[in-house]
């Protein structure tokens, strides 16, 4: 049976998506009133958001999950199967904005084959405890999302 350990966080691309739009809209309206920095604003807004929201919309909705045999799936990295004895670290990095430290974040794996990081996860520090949970122990994951 295949566990759920990681989860996109969900609005994220809902976000980036409404702010690109609106960045999109400022564009013909700094046009229209011949202002120059409305419209490099509107680029320079849809642009930066419009990616992001492309990189959100890319991040499959479960990112990593294990089976039985004690494989860690990667969905970020197209359904990559790796053994929990290859992690080597497990670190995070909460995303924050004016002080503010959200729960969700970047998960980066360390392994013997290479590192791979994973952005807009939901609470990233549960998911990061949980995997050097994993990593140490050698035992099957118990808790967390069933799929």
């Amino acid at each position: 049976m295949m566990r759920v350990i990681a989860r996109k966080k969900g609005g994220m691309g809902a976000l980036y998506g409404f702010v690109a739009f609106i960045g999109i809209l400022l564009i013909p309206i700094g046009i229209s009133q011949e202002e120059t920095a409305l419209v490099f604003a509107g680029i320079v807004l849809g642009a930066v958001s419009g990616v992001i929201f492309a990189i959100s919309l890319s991040t499959p909705k479960n990112v990593i999950s294990t089976d039985d045999s004690g494989m860690l799936i990667l969905h970020f990295k197209n359904n990559m199967e790796l053994p929990i004895s290859q992690l080597t670290d497990v670190s995070y990095r909460r995303a924050s904005a004016k002080g503010i430290q959200y729960q969700w974040g970047k998960i980066t794996l360390s392994t013997l084959s290479g590192t791979y990081s994973c952005d807009f996860v939901a609470d990233v520090e549960y998911v990061a405890k949980e995997l050097t949970r994993l990593m140490y122990s050698g035992n099957q994951y118990s808790g967390g999302y069933r799929i």
